[in-house]
């Protein structure tokens, strides 16, 4: 039998020798540093377990959920969100669902165009709205909002882009001779036949007399001034006209000279194209300048140019317009024409702008 002490020893060596056979307590599994608290990672795409396809059912219409050995997997189907419009943009699924696709008519950048989209032609569509732009200007859908002036001939009412003078119907106020225009900021327009001042709508075809004439005298040139009054030049005088019907004698033009077809205020001044009252047929106009506060006209000189029947003020501009459709720059102070564009088939009685 052994000895006690030889018990002692061999219990002692046993036990050595299982502590090394455990090993640190990295070989028992438990995770060192920050990572200790950490759980498995799981793959995103994998789902849960399952036994069949209904075990996978997410909830979201648009995937297709199936268990395929043992897991749920999906599959997001585009196909599922579309709901056969153009306009609203291709829809989308994701894993939450359909979301909206990006409309394909974002606008076309231009501020005066009403943007939209036509389903049937599946195309964009930019309506202009005049209305979106100030007096005296259109809206173009390129462009954007445009300079423009109104002109008269005969019954017909125009409206021509400035400086290049492309042209366009707007309508006509049949039984008028229409002598001239004048475009209140209020978009109203107003006109003169020589005997009576309108306000009329060309679109419609509507008139309604504001004023008459002084007796024996003709008006040939209309324009409103600062004041939202109505200005008329009639052969040898100046008249202002109000909505009341009242008209009141502002000025007189110089001797030997009469009205020649327009008055226009520009920067704040007032003139008024004139010829000579015994004037030969194809002698060129001449401009003059009214002072309201005195009511005297004084003579600028002449310019190079006949029949020069509308005067359109547009910024720091003066464009006038003559009878054989010539576009010209009216400088003031020299006072000269400059040929902006001669408009073919083209003639202008009057002509407004703000």
């Amino acid at each position: 039998m052994p000895s006690p002490s030889s018990l002692a020893g061999a219990l002692t060596a046993l036990l050595f020798a299982l502590a090394a056979a455990c090993g640190s307590r990295t070989g028992l599994g438990v995770p060192e540093g920050p990572g200790r608290d950490a759980g498995p990672e799981v793959d995103a795409a994998v789902g849960p377990e399952c036994l069949r396809d209904r075990d996978c059912d997410d909830g979201v219409p648009c995937t297709r959920d199936r268990c395929r050995r043992g897991v749920c997997e999906r599959e997001t189907r585009n196909d599922l969100c579309e709901d056969g419009l153009w306009c609203n943009g291709v829809e989308r699924c994701t894993l939450r669902g359909c979301v909206p696709g990006e409309r394909p008519c974002g606008g076309d950048g231009v501020a005066c165009t009403i943007d939209g989209c036509d389903e049937a032609t599946m195309s964009c569509t930019a309506e202009p709205d005049d209305a979106a732009c100030p007096v005296s200007r259109r809206c173009d859908p390129a462009r954007g909002c445009v300079t423009t002036a109104l002109a008269s001939q005969g019954q017909w009412v125009y409206e021509l882009d400035l400086p290049s003078g492309e042209t366009r119907t707007v309508g006509a106020v049949t039984g008028l001779e229409l002598e001239d225009l004048a475009l209140h900021p209020d978009r109203t327009l107003y006109a003169v036949d020589g005997r009576q001042l309108f306000e009329i709508d060309p679109r419609t075809n509507a008139r309604e007399v504001v004023a008459e004439a002084p007796a024996g005298e003709r008006l040939s040139g209309l324009d409103v001034g600062p004041d939202g009054s109505l200005y008329a030049s009639g052969l040898r005088a100046l008249y202002r006209m109000e909505a009341s019907g009242a008209v009141e004698t502002v000025g007189v033009l110089p001797d030997g000279w009469r009205s020649s077809g327009d008055v226009a205020f520009f920067e704040g001044r007032l003139f008024v194209t004139v010829r000579r009252l015994e004037a030969a047929r194809l002698e060129p106009d001449a401009l003059v300048e009214v002072s309201l506060v005195r009511g005297e006209a004084r003579l600028l000189g002449r310019l190079s140019e006949r029949c020069i029947y509308g005067l359109a003020p547009q910024g720091d501009t003066l464009y006038g317009l003559t009878c054989t459709g010539k576009v010209l720059r009216v400088d003031v102070e020299a006072p000269a024409v400059e040929l902006v564009r001669a408009v073919p088939r083209a003639g202008y009685w009057g002509a407004s702008a703000r």
